[in-house]
């Protein structure tokens, strides 16, 4: 949502499932990168972004028992990288964002 920070009961679901994955994986870590749509202020931007990031690693590490050695340090990036335009509500909504990949090192994966 708009000005929030909050993770949703289907953002919960989509989490644990991507734990479950990851942690079936070998050598993974968890990036964390949270977003905001153009509305607002850069420095609003940027502190929304950080809350949304910093919201999805407690919730990895305390209910989805993800290690914390495995969750990289999450940043924001406020208004930078839209997945899409930030001139309709559509748009906006949906650089509203955060993106968690699980990443594989796969120098490390044979070990």
């Amino acid at each position: 949502e708009s000005g929030k920070a909050v993770l949703s009961a289907d953002d919960k679901k989509a989490l644990d499932k991507l734990a479950s994955d990851a942690m079936s994986v070998n050598n993974y870590m968890i990036e964390i990168a949270g977003y905001a749509s153009s509305t607002g202020t850069k420095e609003l931007n940027q502190k929304l972004s950080d809350e949304r990031a910093t919201a999805v690693a407690p919730y990895l590490r305390n209910t989805a028992n993800v290690p914390m050695r495995r969750i990289l340090a999450p940043a924001g990036y406020g208004a930078t990288h839209p997945a899409a335009t930030n001139s309709d509500p559509l748009g906006r909504d949906i650089n509203r964002r955060v993106d968690v990949k699980v990443l594989v090192n796969k120098g490390l994966d044979g070990m």
